[in-house]
């Protein structure tokens, strides 16, 4: 088991969320309101930095796993299929050394230009906080070396950034699961020893960097030893140019995404409160933790899909895709009912100040998160066709959902929040990529379900 990439994509996301429960009540303690503050702030920028960086790191990983199926070159939307050697056991051709090392070349000069990014944000962050009264400029003067460590760490970060895609991108899904899970280890240990020893809001900063830098440089080592020699590579802009076309699409997706994720708690706690808000975020993050979890199936077969599409084998696309479509939904079912079951006798007994969402609400909830990660895995397939349509889709939803929300949550509070996020995506997000992804398998819908229900 321990051998099985799932396991330890499993294991990673436990670490992850176990990570910021463990820490979280340590936070409280030992940091101020103006530090726990402050951190927030850090954390949005870097998830800003991280979205920035998403649409480049999945193109990166697929490009890779094209050349090392064997494509012979990369196209800017689409897959050429490789040409499968005569009489070769299994027809599968050797990776594509030279584009591999292109492709690594052109990945290296795309990160150290995004490594500016963090620079500019914390000089342009730092220069408005001072100016602003609320922060007081005394004390954003005193965090300016802790700011300096973590936009510098950042920035560090991704002047390496290109190595987990890679390591991605070859196939070796579980040695980069397993260094996720050790980066995980390494950002709780090292923040709660420096918390408990005193070090402040720093415990986090440099357990972030920590955490950041040991992810990239150990894939880095990981990728080395699994590729193999290398022919010296040559950093293109073809290459780029190729690899662009759908790194855009991937970071307007997410911004989709964001939008969702982002405004709904904000209409919740500017019509409703905070006591609903957070009853509604708590049920949000717990439901998005299970559809991590859910998703894992899929997620960890991503890098063999995209050798199988550059190789043509579409048949094996599909039975590989809806086993694990199939084993995701169950997983979903089982923990969204063990949420049920246990999470509201759970907090009594932390004696939580936080409750979750009551039974009908939180059912909803849970029904409108099992119809977004059915269609988001369907989605993810089509992407293995090197091809993205879906940013307007997502991004029109994504707006849609908050002009809705604006407009019924303050009419029919929690029940016009969820009707918004559940009704918009059903018009059309909820089905369409399902269709495609279907589409993308060469099959005709009902071949896919009788193959979906019987293999």
């Amino acid at each position: 088991m321990l051998r099985s990439r799932a396991t330890w994509s499993f294991v990673a996301t436990a670490l992850r969320a176990a990570s910021a429960a463990l820490l979280l009540p340590l936070m409280l303690i030992w940091l101020d309101a103006y530090e726990l503050g402050a951190w927030f702030v850090l954390q949005a920028v870097a998830a800003l930095v991280a979205l920035l960086e998403l649409g480049f790191a999945d193109s990166i990983a697929r490009a890779t796993g094209y050349a090392w199926a064997g494509a012979r070159r990369l196209l800017g939307l689409g897959v050429e299929a490789v040409e499968r050697p005569v009489g070769e056991v299994g027809g599968r051709s050797e990776p594509n050394r030279e584009l591999l090392a292109d492709i690594s070349a052109s990945a290296r000069l795309m990160y150290r230009w995004l490594a500016i990014v963090p620079i500019l944000l914390g000089l342009i962050g730092g220069f408005v906080a001072s100016k602003l009264p609320q922060f007081g400029g005394a004390a954003v003067m005193a965090r300016i070396p802790l700011g300096i460590v973590f936009f510098a760490g950042l920035s560090l970060a991704l002047w390496n950034g290109r190595w987990p895609g890679l390591l991605l991108g070859i196939g070796r899904v579980r040695e980069s699961q397993q260094i996720l899970a050790l980066a995980w280890m390494v950002y709780f240990v090292v923040g709660a020893l420096a918390l408990v020893l005193g070090a402040g809001l720093w415990a986090f900063v440099l357990g972030y960097v920590g955490m950041d830098l040991s992810t990239r440089l150990l894939s880095r080592g990981a990728f080395k030893q699994f590729a193999g020699g290398l022919p010296e590579g040559h950093s293109s802009e073809n290459v780029l140019n190729l690899i662009w076309p759908t790194a855009w699409r991937t970071t307007s997706v997410s911004v989709g995404y964001f939008l969702v994720n982002a405004s709904t708690p904000l209409i919740c706690a500017a019509t409703l409160g905070l006591k609903v808000t957070a009853a509604y975020g708590l049920s949000l993050q717990i439901g998005n933790l299970i559809v991590v979890l859910s998703s894992v199936w899929v997620q960890a077969s991503v890098a063999h899909l995209n050798q199988l599409r550059a190789r043509g084998e579409i048949r094996e696309i599909a039975m590989l895709f809806a086993r694990n479509v199939r084993r995701a939904i169950p997983t979903f079912v089982l923990l969204a009912a063990c949420l049920f079951a246990f999470g509201t006798p759970l907090l009594h007994r932390l004696d939580a100040n936080t409750a979750l969402l009551d039974p009908p609400a939180l059912a909803a909830l849970m029904l409108i998160l099992l119809l977004a990660m059915h269609h988001s895995l369907y989605a993810t397939l089509v992407i293995t066709e090197n091809r993205n349509p879906f940013v307007w889709p997502a991004l029109i939803n994504g707006a849609a959902v908050c002009a809705a929300a604006f407009i019924l949550t303050p009419r029919f509070g929690i029940a016009g929040l969820l009707a918004a996020t559940g009704f918009i995506p059903a018009l059309f997000s909820n089905w369409w990529p399902v269709l495609r992804g279907i589409q993308s398998l060469e099959m005709h819908p009902g071949a896919y379900w009788n193959l979906f229900f019987k293999s």
